[in-house]
């Protein structure tokens, strides 16, 4: 970052300048950031997939699937803090979640009220 803004270093507000999130995490963690980071990262992209891969397909889980497919390439250049801990991704996939436990439950309590009137009315 000196080399390409050193204005932005002696003002302070200069952050870390890297292509991909491996950089980052040398910057920030050094060699061990190096190693954790390449494998932290292989891990929650593998657990992703797979997880995506076994649940019902539905339009919120294929929106989701579609949004983090586009998404982690893009964080993948970015930063490795993205990967820590990313409040846009836990926001979209609780809300998205949310709404279809939401939904099932809702469903579900129909189904019993339907099924106890229809014990009771006859």
């Amino acid at each position: 970052m000196e080399k390409v803004f050193p204005e932005k270093v002696t003002e302070g507000t200069a952050g870390v300048l890297n292509t991909l999130f491996i950089a980052e995490a040398y910057a920030n963690f050094g060699y061990i950031g190096i190693m954790a980071g390449t494998f932290y990262v292989a891990i929650l992209v593998q657990i992703m997939y797979i997880t995506f891969i076994r649940l019902p397909k539905n339009p919120v889980y294929l929106s989701l699937f579609i949004y983090f497919s586009i998404n982690i390439p893009r964080t993948l250049v970015g930063g490795f803090t993205d990967f820590l801990f990313n409040p846009i991704w836990l926001l979209i996939t609780g809300l998205f979640v949310g709404i279809l436990v939401f939904i099932r439950l809702r469903m579900d309590l129909f189904e019993f009220w339907r099924k106890r009137r229809s014990r009771i009315g006859t």
